[in-house]
């Protein structure tokens, strides 16, 4: 059995796995009966604000890319966005998508390939830490949260942990320690060693141009309230009696286990974790499953929308698609 076999035998069982759970803990025909009750209008306001979301995250994107020559447009990056976006629903994790925008990208950059991969990871590192922060405020003024110290001092605890990773790749010395280690190893070091040279090229632009930086950190917050007030009217909708403080936390929590690859799109992972975090403010689990499969429902209209992007190239030229 190859490694790719392996893995989709394995995200498939760990599928499996949480739809057996739902069944057992969860009695579907109440669960569909709340998604039921969604009203049209409050699912055309959460498309919306999506769709204005996946905007701003494009935007936030070519703020952070340091690739010197300019030649994505803001078209392209919003382009890119979508596709990620759509694929995001059957790929590995709630970010598997990235994977093939990474495949759009090598195949259509006309230079600084390694560069453009650097900005994409780098704008997605950007994203989390401002989960971990944001996530990490609203626990700690969130009236009536329970298990608020577990929720603030593992989210917080992340945070901490994140930003000594962050302050290591931005350290010149470090970088330049381990290039020569590396450069030393020959084969896949000397591959390892080129990177690091092509991220020092970065993190130096990154030094060099700190107003970019702030300004993707503070849209970042932008980003993610918008995402947070669309879950929360999506709650209301369904008669979750959770405060948005509270709801916010525990969404971001459930963004960073769904992240994780573990199961194709995160379904049945994100279900289950939302059943177990709201199961701690005193939600039933048919509501809790509710929420998850209605964010899910009106993503994969979303993906929809993202479709004709594939055929496109940049600035909107139709091409073959990549997969």
């Amino acid at each position: 059995m190859n490694k790719k076999t392996g893995n989709l035998i394995f995200r498939l069982a760990v599928l499996a796995l949480c739809i057996g759970l739902l069944f057992k803990f969860v009695d579907v025909r109440s669960a569909s009966a709340y998604i039921a009750t969604i009203s049209i209008s409050c699912v055309l306001i959460f498309m919306v604000l999506m769709l204005f979301r996946h905007w701003l995250s494009s935007l936030r994107w070519m703020w952070l890319n340091p690739d010197p020559t300019g030649q994505w447009h803001a078209f392209d990056y919003f382009r890119y966005t979508m596709i990620s976006n759509t694929f995001n629903l059957v790929m590995p994790g709630a970010l598997g998508g990235d994977l093939i925008r990474s495949l759009y990208i090598m195949k259509e950059a006309e230079s600084h390939r390694g560069t453009n991969l650097l900005g994409m990871l780098v704008d997605r590192v950007v994203g989390l830490f401002s989960i971990l922060l944001l996530g990490t405020v609203c626990g700690y003024f969130a009236p009536g949260l329970e298990q608020k110290v577990a929720f603030v001092l593992s989210m917080g605890g992340l945070l901490l942990l994140g930003l000594l990773g962050a302050g290591l790749a931005m350290n010149r010395s470090f970088n330049q320690l381990l290039t020569r280690i590396f450069g030393k190893l020959g084969g896949p070091g000397a591959k390892m060693a080129s990177l690091l040279e092509t991220w020092s090229g970065a993190a130096t632009f990154y030094r060099n141009n700190s107003g970019r930086v702030i300004k993707g950190v503070l849209l970042c917050f932008v980003m993610h309230a918008i995402s947070f007030l669309a879950v929360f009217l999506l709650a209301r909708n369904l008669e979750i009696p959770v405060g948005f403080l509270s709801l916010s936390i525990i969404t971001a929590f459930s963004w960073l286990i769904t992240a994780l690859p573990l199961s194709f799109g995160g379904l049945g992972v994100r279900e289950l974790s939302f059943v177990f975090l709201l199961g701690t403010q005193g939600v039933d689990a048919e509501q809790a499953t509710a929420l998850s499969l209605a964010q899910f429902g009106i993503g994969l209209i979303i993906a929809g929308i993202g479709l004709p992007f594939i055929w496109m190239s940049k600035r909107g030229q139709p091409i073959q698609p990549v997969v």
